[in-house]
C-alpha cells in the first residue's frame, strides 16, 4: 500500500494523516482497533521520522528502560522556534500515563503532528513565535503496549506501579490503596517518573533538561473533567480564581459536557499525582488534569479498553478533532492570560517581553483574560 506517512497533504488534511496507517503497523492482535491506536514502536519510529522532517524546530530528549530484555523509549518532543526566548510561553503536555488510556496519546501525537504541518505549511493558524512546548505523548510505553495487546484493563507501568501516585505528597492519606493504584516504593521510584523529573527540575547531578512549564497538562481518560489543584485535598490552591476562570474557558470552548474543579472535588481525594507535584513546585505554574473520555455503559458492560476511549471510527474521530483543538484553544487562553498587563505571573510582567502580534493577542485578551 502507499505510504501515507510520506504524503505530502494541505494542512489541514494532515490532521489525521498518521491514524490512516495504523493497520499496517500495529503489532498487536488483541480486539482493538489497531488502525486507530498505536503501540510504542510505531510511535517511537513516527517521532523519529518527524524529526529527521522538522530539526531544529522539532527536538527530542530521550531515554530508554528495559522490561524482561525489551527495551522501551521515554521521549519528549519540544517544539519551539525560540523566536521570543525567555519570553516564549512554555507549555508542558503529558500523555499516555495510564496503560489503558492510549486516547491520550492519540491526542498529544496528533497535535505534534498538525502543529509540524503548520510550522512547515507556515500557516498563519497557530503563531509558533509565542510558545515553547513540550509534549511527553506516551510516558508507560511497556503499559501501553500491554493494554492494546494482553490486558486492556491494565493500568500501571512494567513494576505494577500507578505513575500518577509516584510524585512527592505533601498530604499522605491512608496508606490503604487499590493494588492498581500502587504508589510505588517512593517518589520518583520509576524510570517514567523520573524522566519527568529530570525534563522540569533535574536532579542534584545534572540541571533539567527544558524547566519549569508556565501551564502544565495532564492528558487522562476515564471522567469528562476539566481538573486543578489539588488531587490530595479539598482545599485553595493559590490563585484559585485563575485556575477556574481557565477551566470554565476550557468547559465553554471545547468540553461543554466537562465538570471543572479540584481533583479532591470532581474526583476523590488522592496523593502523588503529578498535577500536584507541579503545583506545589511553583506558585507560577498553572497545573491540571484533563479527563478526555468516559463510557458508562461501555464500563457497565465490562469492557474495559471501550469505557477509557472511543471505540468506534466516528467517536474516534470526534474527540480527536475536539481535544487537538482543544489544546490549541488552551495555549489561546494561556497566553492572553499570561502576558495580560494585569498578569499575577512575575515572569511576564517584564516589559522586554513585546507582543508580537498586538491585535490578535487583544482579541484573546477580550475573549478570555477579560473574565478575571
Amino acid at each position: 500500500m502507499e505510504d501515507t506517512f510520506f504524503c505530502r497533504m494541505p494542512f489541514i488534511a494532515a490532521l489525521l494523516c498518521f491514524f490512516m496507517v495504523g493497520a499496517a503497523i500495529g503489532i498487536h492482535a488483541a480486539d482493538v482497533p489497531h488502525s486507530r491506536y498505536h503501540d510504542s514502536t510505531s510511535v517511537y519510529a513516527k517521532l523519529v521520522y518527524e524529526h529527521q522532517l522538522h530539526a531544529p524546530y522539532m527536538s527530542l530528549y530521550e531515554s530508554r528502560f528495559s522490561r524482561n530484555g525489551d527495551s522501551y523509549p521515554l521521549v519528549a518532543v519540544r517544539l519551539s522556534t525560540s523566536v521570543e526566548g525567555a519570553c516564549a510561553l512554555k507549555a508542558l503536555f503529558v500523555c499516555g500515563m495510564h496503560a489503558r488510556e492510549p486516547f491520550s496519546t492519540e491526542v498529544c501525537m496528533n497535535f505534534i503532528l498538525l502543529t509540524l504541518r503548520s510550522h512547515a505549511t507556515r500557516s498563519p493558524e497557530f503563531d509558533h513565535s509565542h510558545f515553547d512546548i513540550l509534549v511527553v505523548p506516551m510516558l508507560n510505553p511497556w503499559g501501553t503496549d500491554t493494554a492494546l495487546g494482553v490486558d486492556p484493563c491494565a493500568r500501571t507501568n512494567e513494576r505494577g506501579v500507578d505513575l500518577n501516585r509516584n510524585f512527592p505528597c505533601a498530604v499522605p492519606l491512608n496508606a490503604s490503596h487499590p493494588a492498581e493504584e500502587n504508589p510505588g516504593p517512593a517518589p520518583f521510584s520509576e524510570p517514567q517518573t523520573a524522566f519527568l523529573r529530570e525534563l522540569i527540575v533535574g536532579n542534584a547531578t545534572s540541571r533539567a533538561l527544558w524547566g519549569m512549564p508556565d501551564v502544565a497538562v495532564n492528558l487522562h481518560t476515564g471522567a469528562h473533567a476539566i481538573i486543578y489543584p489539588y488531587d490530595a485535598i479539598s482545599k485553595s490552591v493559590p490563585f484559585q480564581k485563575i485556575y477556574r476562570y481557565v477551566a470554565a474557558g476550557m468547559r465553554d470552548e471545547v468540553c461543554p459536557n466537562c465538570v471543572i474543579g479540584s481533583g479532591a472535588d470532581v474526583m476523590y481525594p488522592t496523593c502523588g499525582t503529578f498535577m500536584d507535584w507541579v503545583a506545589a513546585l511553583s506558585n507560577q505554574t498553572l497545573s491540571f488534569t484533563w479527563e478526555l473520555f468516559y463510557s458508562a455503559p461501555a464500563h457497565e458492560a465490562g469492557a474495559c479498553f471501550e469505557t477509557y476511549n472511543p471505540f468506534t471510527a466516528s467517536d474516534f474521530k470526534t474527540g480527536l478533532r475536539v481535544w487537538t483543538r482543544g489544546m490549541y484553544t488552551f495555549l489561546d487562553i494561556a497566553r492572553a492570560l499570561y502576558r495580560s498587563p494585569f498578569t499575577v505571573f512575575d515572569r511576564f510582567k517584564d516589559s522586554m517581553c513585546p507582543d508580537v502580534d498586538k491585535p490578535k493577542l487583544k482579541a484573546l485578551k477580550r475573549k478570555y483574560a477579560s473574565r478575571l
